[in-house]
């Protein structure tokens, strides 16, 4: 007699038969764009949405860039810059999403680049967003590591106003931070999806706490709606009337630049052509909402932009919720929802990092790429986690030169992430879309509205994170970020004429590529036939 199955028995059976065609679906495109697959897929819709908030971690990055907020014009940019910022990074997770929709690969940017370049130019291309794009993901997960220190510096100063961290305890704290989140990354893989889904349930909760608490208690009173919806003050940094806007850009920039970086993931998501995109494109209208959420209650309670400015430690957000509160304990509770969310960060930046550079080492692009690209027995990239964070950690110690370079750093990551998307959507858009004809997510005429207006916006966003934040500039003040990205490219481009230009010929060729120069060779060559017969 057979044994009796039960129904949820037969029922956990249909889902494994389900997950597993689903690999197998995903595995037999990677195979389509060349590559074997190697990574174990282990994250749904709902586990790469999770890891998404994470990796914007809006409260951390709001924190972040208040400063230069306030700078950069106060209410006005704070808030309508916000929003300014989610409306044409939308256009980007469009941009981005129809190509990954193509091309569900790890190597994201660098692959696009090559498909979609034409012949002559198509492997010097790749390597350069390559380059690009992993120093930039590099960057901002060092921005982010040096931020969360900075917020653990800022939950001191809330009850020590007048300590000045020196630069070897901010430094110390980053290397604690870059041990967990490497420790995490490693061992805690296959449990990453419920962490960043219970991160993004407490981001979510802590965001309500904050607004519902500053409007309920406003100690210092209300400011006026004229005040928190059309206050712009141009006078701090210099730049005059028109200007200024754009440097309090910084917040939302920083918070929402990381869009693309989940497609660094493709290779452990069940349907990467299909989730990926929808993550992204659902990803900022939340972000923004978040951030709008977290404006309005700041706003309309926070004290004067000048006691702002001068507050301890350079935590303005971290002042506000003292005052606003009336008491230290209330302001440090508040605060440690926002520092919870960075430390999480920390974690979805390296995963990121590591599987960047994982992938641009397979196709064989940096120095001993066959050690960097190995695979354990776990499935994991264990190889290009440890390059990912050495690299980050031996870069941390320029802070003991200059504070600025970090924050020259951040801007690098910014410049360079936009700079790495903007290059195949451009291509894309020069050669008219026909490669990604075929993908899953294709948005037909407002795709290609939405890879104008991300080329326009990225362009603009290279001009602005390349000026300093103030005038008259010194060394303190000077903005460094071009010039770290031309270094780093310099030596980038010594290391391919010497060495890299004889071991990387780019990422395999996908499928639809060699449709595409099939169909381009046979067109040529009956329109040559043509000429001959009319000759």
């Amino acid at each position: 007699m057979r044994p009796r199955q039960d129904s949820n028995s037969k029922d956990l059976a249909t889902v494994q038969v389900i997950q597993e065609q689903g690999e197998a679906s995903a595995d037999a495109g990677l195979a389509d764009l060349g590559y074997a697959p190697q990574l174990q897929r282990t994250r749904g819709q709902f586990a790469i949405q999770c890891l998404l908030f994470s990796l914007f971690a809006v409260p951390f990055g709001y924190s972040t860039g208040f400063y230069t907020g306030l700078l950069g014009g106060g209410s006005v940019s704070i808030l309508w810059g916000f929003c300014l910022v989610g409306v044409m990074q939308e256009f980007v997770a469009i941009s981005l999403g129809e190509l990954s929709s193509r091309f569900p690969t790890s190597s994201g940017p660098f692959y696009w680049t090559y498909q979609l370049s034409p012949p002559s130019v198509r492997v010097p291309l790749s390597y350069v967003t390559g380059v690009i794009y992993m120093l930039a993901i590099w960057m901002l997960d060092l921005g982010t590591h040096w931020g969360t220190a900075s917020i653990l510096v800022g939950c001191i100063n809330i009850y020590l106003p007048d300590y000045v961290a020196p630069t070897w305890v901010t430094f110390l704290i980053a290397y604690g931070l870059y041990a967990w989140s490497f420790l995490t990354c490693y061992y805690w893989n296959k449990q990453m999806g419920l962490i960043d889904a219970i991160n993004a349930a407490v981001t979510f909760a802590s965001i309500i706490a904050i607004f519902i608490t500053l409007l309920a208690v406003h100690k210092n009173g209300f400011n006026s709606g004229a005040f928190v919806f059309g206050n712009y003050r141009p006078d701090f940094s210099g730049w005059g009337q028109g200007w200024t806007f754009f440097i309090g850009l910084l917040p939302g920039c920083f918070v929402m630049c990381g869009v693309g970086m989940i497609t660094s993931l493709s290779e452990e998501v069940e349907h990467p052509e299909i989730q990926v995109p929808r993550a992204m494109v659902i990803g900022i209208p939340a972000a923004t909402l978040s951030g709008i959420l977290l404006a309005v209650s700041m706003l309309f309670t926070c004290p004067s932009v000048e006691d702002l400015l001068a507050a301890p430690g350079g935590q303005p957000v971290a002042y506000i919720l003292k005052t606003v509160t009336g008491s230290n304990i209330g302001g440090l509770l508040l605060f440690m929802t926002v520092l919870s969310s960075a430390v999480i960060a920390c974690t979805a930046n390296q995963f990121a990092a590591s599987r960047t550079t994982w992938a641009f080492a397979r196709d064989r692009a940096l120095p001993c790429h066959n050690w960097i690209s190995k695979v354990d027995k776990r499935q994991q990239p264990l190889n290009a986690l440890i390059v990912a964070t050495v690299a980050q950690m031996l870069f941390a110690c320029i802070a003991f030169g200059s504070t600025a370079a970090i924050n020259a750093f951040l801007g690098v990551g910014i410049i360079g992430a936009e700079l790495s998307y903007g290059l195949p959507i451009a291509i894309n858009l020069f050669t008219r879309r026909r490669l990604i004809a075929g993908a899953p997510f294709h948005l037909g005429v407002f795709g290609m509205i939405s890879n104008i207006a991300s080329c326009i916006w990225m362009a603009l966003c290279l001009v602005i994170f390349c000026m300093p934040t103030v005038i008259p500039v010194n060394l303190l003040s000077m903005n460094w970020a071009s010039v770290v990205l031309v270094g780093c490219l310099t030596l980038s481009a010594v290391w391919y004429f010497v060495a890299a230009r004889h071991t990387y010929t780019g990422p395999p060729a996908s499928a639809a590529l060699f449709h595409q120069e099939a169909e381009d060779q046979h067109s040529h060559q009956t329109v040559s036939e043509g000429k001959v017969e009319g000759q």
